[in-house]
C-alpha cells in the first residue's frame, strides 16, 4: 500500500489548498483518532492514538507543497 499512499501524497502536494480534519472515537475503551487531509483531487487518511499526533506521515509527505 505504501506506493499507493505515496501517490496520494504526491497528488495532495500538487493541490492548490489542503484542508485537515481529525475526529476521535474509542476502540476497546482506548482512544483512537482519524486524521484526514483533503486536497483538490485526493484525500489522505491516517490513524493515531492521540489527537494531533499523526506520526508525521502526512506532514512529512506534504513538505514542499504549494498549498498553505
Amino acid at each position: 500500500m505504501e506506493p499507493d499512499y505515496q501517490r496520494i501524497l504526491d497528488e495532495l502536494r500538487r493541490s492548490e489548498r489542503v484542508a485537515a480534519d481529525e475526529t476521535g472515537w474509542r476502540i476497546g475503551g482506548h482512544p483512537a483518532w482519524l486524521h484526514a487531509w483533503v486536497g483538490d483531487r485526493a484525500t489522505a487518511p491516517t490513524c493515531s492514538a492521540a489527537p494531533g499526533s499523526c506520526g508525521g506521515v502526512p506532514r512529512a509527505g506534504l513538505s514542499g507543497s504549494r498549498g498553505r
